[in-house]
């Protein structure tokens, strides 16, 4: 008998819940049985953490070739690797890109990187992008990497053949029945599918690197030269990308976002940086210029897991992961719900350590876990002049220091926020200021007290291991600095700014705090044109739509937009959702207005906080709204039908989508505003004040954002505007309606790959909006969305 977890709380009352059921005996095991590293035999702050800054960075405008690459990567301290036998002595297999440009080759003396390098560009200029796929069988490789099929990580990160993904070689469906294999007899081995995505970029559709777009090894080119049948993805373009880059200066990253196998190309290290300059955020060095040189640093902050071996161990259920067994082997014999892994990891180093000048740093931080989310506070050694908070994740000889945030995922924020301490999602981006200047020869840990999944919290977190990040080593020595004080309060953006004297202040979309208030119905065809209640839902093997479903013991099977799967067909049909448009063979419901402002309205209906991101827009937040959900839950279950089609896609919420509810809101679901409530349901962890996910946005999330944290117990309200960041909202006093005219570069309405649009860009196959829970993305927690030139599309 297998002990397997499933969908569980820990209440504010004390009570922590663990839900565990005893599932059926399953016969198969994964190709190479792993053995779990003891992660607290690793030393921790013993390393260098790899500093692009000292690494160097990619020159993007002069137009680069990425390859996805095979190798092995010491992220270990190397002293653990020395002690093992060959092969696990060069390190643990790992993913990564090699990236040439001018000549170059980055990194120079081995095939890739994880993470691969820095890739930097400046605004307005084309960044021309060649992606080459060279995760190639491995035929010849020691075991266990021995691999005639594909690369040798197949054998160690299993996919799950049961869930709707790229499938290179149209294999049957694997499943599960009595603990007995039906269909295919083994995990897969074959051509690995791959596509980069540059996250947060405002692109055409062609080269967004979505979840159809991918290929295999050798089927590089474009539509125009047709491959073998399965080499490509049904929506691939050209494997070539033309990247307009006009938006305003930011932090964005690429990586890999194949169809149901995201979760897996990204644990093994297909990720990178991008960075976009200009506007006078140019990364100079200079008197009231943002840290540069060697004092901007990027930091990509992950989990992950290892074998006995040094080898990524992404559970299958053979063996379990930290989070528990499988939810359910009779549906999917080896997709678990989150990968949770208890070593942490910066740039590609375990537990690194950073020596830093005492004066101020420019940090990059991005969250490139799959689920984990991390709330950070930077302890220094030493007692500070007030006891630490209840909250702090500092240690009694240590106390908290204070950082500011300047940016965020869409660029930097009007003025610099104050914070000690910040809540960081799987995706999100936050560009810091730490000033070092006052503890010279003193040490400063990077701490963490995010429970995982957050804020459910029924993983194991040990806080020796979770809850450290890395260590910064402060110099003793006294420097000068005049760099860019944001203690001063001066501002980062426009008149009177010495950092982006080019940027005019963030544009402030209705809703937000400094933007044009809502009207009493939202929808008001002059202000905001489109309302949209939406769901999360975790579908329950009872069939139940919401948490809890039916209780202990009832398994997550997947998770679902809208209560809708990625195709949008009714669940066993071919019937599509009421109200759904076809485009491209896909039924769509997200089908805004090119140029229209929206408003969304993201219900979760889970007892776990999801990133939600959003392809080729930026937005912004508005609010997070408590509500009632077992109350609404009562009204949604009350309109499906009696009976055994209880939540069924298309038997119920969502309804017709395009008929508004009472409140005036697409989707199809009851209006879900008349079960507002003021407090938090105790049913979440945290009342969502000390990390900020109740209310009004938080103000170091106040700016453009393109992932959102919809917050558990929450309605996220957010506003969208289907046009370029820095277009006016308002002038003279009243809200400009751009509804119905593309301000892009190119045309995001064109679906068709072989027109040609507006600018010169190829058409393509639109983009998605999803859960940035990769494991929930692979699981159908994703849906396609293409803007249209009317009102409404063409059915």
């Amino acid at each position: 008998m297998v002990k397997t977890r499933f969908w569980s709380v820990r209440a504010l009352c004390g009570a922590a819940v663990l839900i565990l059921v005893l599932g059926s005996g399953v016969s198969a095991a994964k190709l190479s049985p792993q053995t779990p590293l003891d992660a607290t035999t690793i030393p921790q702050f013993v390393e260098n953490m790899p500093d692009f800054s000292t690494l160097g960075r990619v020159n993007g405008d002069a137009g680069y070739t990425v390859r996805s690459e095979e190798f092995q990567q010491r992220i270990l301290p190397a002293a653990f690797y020395a002690a093992l036998p060959a092969p696990f002595t060069k390190g643990t297999m790992v993913f990564g890109y090699g990236i040439d440009s001018a000549g170059r080759h980055y990194p120079a003396a081995q095939k890739g990187l994880y993470p691969g390098y820095t890739v930097v560009v400046h605004r307005y200029h084309l960044a021309v992008a060649a992606y080459k796929n060279d995760l190639v069988p491995a035929p010849n490789a020691p075991a266990p990497f021995t691999n005639a099929k594909g690369p040798s990580l197949e054998n160690l990160l299993t996919q799950d053949q049961s869930i709707h993904w790229a499938n290179p070689k149209n294999t049957p469906m694997m499943m599960m029945r009595d603990g007995k294999m039906i269909g295919t007899q083994a995990p897969y081995l074959g051509p690995l599918a791959a596509v980069s995505h540059l996250h947060g970029a405002e692109v055409p559709s062609a080269y967004d690197g979505g979840p159809t777009q991918w290929w295999v090894p050798g089927a590089e080119g474009t539509i125009a030269k047709p491959t073998a049948k399965g080499t490509r993805g049904a929506d691939f373009v050209s494997s070539t990308y033309r990247f307009p880059n006009p938006q305003e200066p930011t932090t964005l990253w690429f990586h890999d976002h194949t169809l149901g196998n995201s979760r897996l190309n990204v644990i093994a290290g297909l990720e990178a940086f991008y960075l976009i300059r200009g506007d006078g955020d140019d990364g100079i060095a200079g008197p009231g210029k943002l840290p540069a040189g060697r004092q901007e640093v990027e930091l990509l902050v992950q989990d992950r897991e290892f074998d006995t071996h040094g080898q990524l161990l992404f559970p299958d259920g053979y063996p379990a992961g930290i989070d528990g067994p499988l939810q359910d082997a009779n549906v999917h014999p080896f997709w678990m719900p989150e990968f949770l892994g208890d070593v942490i990891v910066v740039n590609g180093k375990s537990w690194p350590k950073l020596n830093v000048a005492p004066k101020r740093y420019r940090f990059r931080l991005l969250n490139g876990a799959n689920v984990r989310f991390f709330n950070l506070q930077l302890c220094v050694e030493g007692a500070g002049a007030t006891p630490n908070s209840p909250h702090s994740t500092c240690n009694a000889d240590e106390h908290p220091i204070p950082f500011y945030a300047i940016g965020n995922d869409g660029g930097l924020l009007d003025a610099p926020v104050k914070i000690d301490h910040l809540l960081i999602s799987p995706a999100e981006r936050y560009d810091l200021v730490v000033d070092f200047a006052a503890f010279r020869g003193k040490q400063i840990t990077v701490r963490n007290n995010a429970v995982t999944p957050y804020p459910s919290a029924f993983a194991k977190f040990t806080p020796q291991l979770q809850g450290r990040v890395m260590r910064f080593i402060v110099g003793k020595t006294a420097v000068t600095d005049t760099s860019f004080d944001p203690s001063s309060g001066k501002p980062l953006r426009g008149a009177g700014s010495t950092v982006a004297p080019g940027l005019a202040k963030i544009v402030r979309l209705p809703g937000t705090v400094g933007g044009t208030p809502l009207k009493a119905k939202i929808p008001d065809g002059s202000i905001v044109q489109t309302y949209r209640q939406l769901t999360l839902n975790p579908m329950f093997g009872s069939g139940g739509c919401h948490w809890p479903g039916a209780g202990e013991g009832d398994p997550v099977n997947e998770l679902l937009l809208n209560n809708s799967k990625w195709d949008g067909l009714r669940d066993g049909t071919h019937t599509p959702i009421a109200g759904a448009i076809k485009v491209d063979g896909i039924w769509e419901t997200e089908v805004p207005q090119i140029g229209s402002t929206e408003v969304w309205d993201l219900i979760d209906m889970s007892n776990d906080n999801h990133p939600i991101h959003m392809h080729l827009v930026q937005f912004q937040v508005i609010a997070r709204i408590p509500y009632d959900l077992q109350g609404y839950g009562a009204a949604y279950y009350g309109a499906f039908p009696k009976g055994n089609n209880q939540c069924r896609p298309g038997y119920g919420p969502p309804r017709d989508y395009n008929v508004p509810n009472a409140s005036g809101a697409l989707g199809g679901n009851p209006d879900v505003t008349k079960f507002f409530v003021k407090n938090v349901q105790p049913y979440c962890q945290d009342d969502g004040k000390y990390d900020g996910t109740t209310g009004l946005a938080r103000k170091e999330e106040s700016g453009w954002k393109d992932t959102v944290i919809a917050s558990c117990g929450h309605v996220t309200r957010v506003v969208v505007r289907f046009t370029p960041q820095d277009l006016p909202a308002a002038a003279h006093g009243k809200p400009i309606n751009y509804a119905g005219k593309n301000e892009f570069p190119f045309d995001p309405t064109d679906a068709d790959p072989k027109h040609i649009g507006k600018g010169g860009y190829p058409g393509g196959p639109g983009y998605v909006w999803h859960c940035h829970l990769i494991d929930h993305e692979d699981n159908e927690m994703m849906r396609p969305m293409i803007p249209g030139k009317g009102a409404v599309a063409k059915r």
